[in-house]
């Protein structure tokens, strides 16, 4: 979309009181959303330092959907890919969980699983919780994004975003 086009996109959504979460596979992605001041990050694979700290300064929650890339059907070879397509869906969990390690102290985290959009299914959050913990969150801080941070998800509410 270019830094731009993304600016504009959320500025206008702002200024009508709404607000914009950018689905991030790659870090130049993220990095220009997180600069266009999104209001969540989903996904967000590959997130570098730079937009780590962009994000806790600007209060952007990070929704890191570890469960699509942690499915047994995308990780067993199971669903008939290739041996290429399924070394680059294990690159995606490593990088995706090293995402996640980054952000986790500095930036507020929900829990969500991407249902619909992926081999995610619903009913699946349990899975996204237990990989929270596996990936080094402790049970307290699991439990509270993926309850109350996930429920102040800036989404979710229509107020007025601040200065």
């Amino acid at each position: 979309m270019g830094p731009g086009v993304l600016g504009a996109a959320v500025r206008t959504a702002h200024e009508a009181i709404f607000k914009v979460a950018a689905h991030c596979i790659g870090a130049e992605g993220a990095l220009q959303a997180a600069e266009a001041g999104v209001d969540s990050i989903e996904h967000g694979i590959h997130l570098e330092g730079e937009t780590v700290r962009m994000m806790a300064e600007d209060g952007t929650f990070y929704v890191p959907t570890m469960s699509p890339f942690n499915m047994p059907d995308h990780l067993s070879g199971v669903s008939g890919v290739s041996a290429a397509d399924q070394a680059s869906r294990l690159g995606m969990r490593d990088s995706n969980q090293a995402s996640f390690r980054r952000a986790m102290e500095a930036v507020k985290i929900a829990t969500g699983t991407d249902a619909g959009g992926s081999q995610a299914g619903h009913g699946l959050i349990v899975r996204e919780i237990s990989l929270m913990a596996e990936a080094g969150m402790s049970p307290k801080a699991v439990l509270e994004v993926s309850t109350r941070e996930a429920a102040n998800l800036p989404w979710v509410s229509r107020t007025k975003p601040g200065p």
